[in-house]
């Protein structure tokens, strides 16, 4: 069996805790690359980036 942290937050004070991880776990599946993308441009532009403009890919790691 699989630890899920999510699914011992069901007592009634943890249910907002429950909320809040499942929101977590779903920015670092989508939002976390956005963000870190345009911090990597901040990083080598030391600007912020403008709308439109092309954002530095996220390597594979390794």
């Amino acid at each position: 069996m699989v630890w899920d942290p999510v699914a011992e937050l069901t007592d009634e004070r943890g249910h907002d805790a429950a909320a809040g991880v499942r929101e977590f776990q779903a920015y670092l599946a989508g939002g976390l690359a956005a963000d870190l993308r345009a911090y990597l441009f901040r990083l080598e532009e030391g600007r912020d980036p403008e709308a439109g403009e092309r954002l530095p890919e996220l390597g594979e790691g390794g």
